[in-house]
């Protein structure tokens, strides 16, 4: 947190990489900097922004199709790695959206 500047706002959005975790993820042993340095955080929801979606939907559509938004992809190969993916999402190891390639 001490690469924060003053008046930083922080968004937390998901957590599925943890949701099987047997430990509680780790977290910042420097908390009081959130203080001295005045930082804000709070959770988001998409779902608070709803009215938003059509427009954003577009938008995403657009920037993906000319080339100015790039999606990672995490492909297993077989259905026999459909459960492997599955699991992979919940633990972290993928990186961008999950497809099982049949």
């Amino acid at each position: 947190m001490h690469h924060l500047n003053i008046g930083a706002r922080i968004i937390l959005c998901g957590s599925i990489s943890g949701y099987r975790s047997e430990t509680p993820p780790p977290g910042p042993d420097n908390m009081f900097e959130l203080v001295t340095k005045r930082i804000a955080m709070k959770g988001f929801m998409y779902t608070d922004h709803m009215d938003r979606y059509p427009k954003a939907t577009d938008d995403l559509t657009a920037w993906l199709k000319d080339g100015r938004l790039k999606n990672a992809e995490y492909v297993l190969e077989g259905i026999e790695n459909a459960g492997v993916a599955f699991c992979h999402m919940f633990e972290g190891k993928n990186f961008g959206k999950t497809l099982v390639k049949l």
